[in-house]
């Protein structure tokens, strides 16, 4: 089973259904972290291409852990809290 995640600033920036893990249809998503860009977002793990969707950067880092504070991608503030919103399979 895998794991819905949603972000939150307080700058009102927030994501919803971002996921990780695999489903029982055997798909399977990585939730990622771009450290050049700060954006968030999930991509299937057989995706050959490690690149941000945003600016192309390889710089990212996977998401492992229930809860983290992040640097918002809107105000560059660290304050961009991604946490568990649920479950998916």
């Amino acid at each position: 089973m895998g794991k819905m995640y949603q972000a939150n600033c307080e700058c009102s920036y927030s994501l919803f259904d971002l996921l990780s893990g695999c489903g029982m249809t055997g798909v399977s998503f990585d939730l990622l972290y771009c450290e050049d860009c700060n954006h968030v977002f999930s991509r299937k793990t057989i995706v050959k291409s490690r690149k941000c969707s945003s600016c192309r950067s390889d710089n990212l880092k996977v998401i492992d852990t229930d809860f983290i504070i992040l640097k918002c991608p809107i105000c560059s503030q660290k304050k961009l809290e991604v946490g568990i919103a649920g479950k998916w399979d």
